[in-house]
């Protein structure tokens, strides 16, 4: 639902989702935007700065 909400107000906005049940997902459409990213918790700050570096990536590709 956030993730909805958030894409009517901003879409292509870069969103890191932590969580500590990604069981809960549908990770197939996660996988189709990779403009989200999902990690759970517990993580590291490495995994955290990566899921970053991603989703921004991503979104810079698909602004070009």
């Amino acid at each position: 639902e956030l993730l909805a909400r958030l894409r009517e107000l901003r879409p292509g906005l870069p969103v890191v989702l932590a969580t500590g049940d990604a069981g809960r997902f549908n990770l197939t459409a996660f996988a189709a935007d990779p403009t989200v990213a999902l990690i759970e918790k517990p993580f590291e700050a490495d995994q955290l700065l990566a899921a970053v570096g991603r989703v921004l990536a991503a979104a810079e590709r698909a602004t070009a």
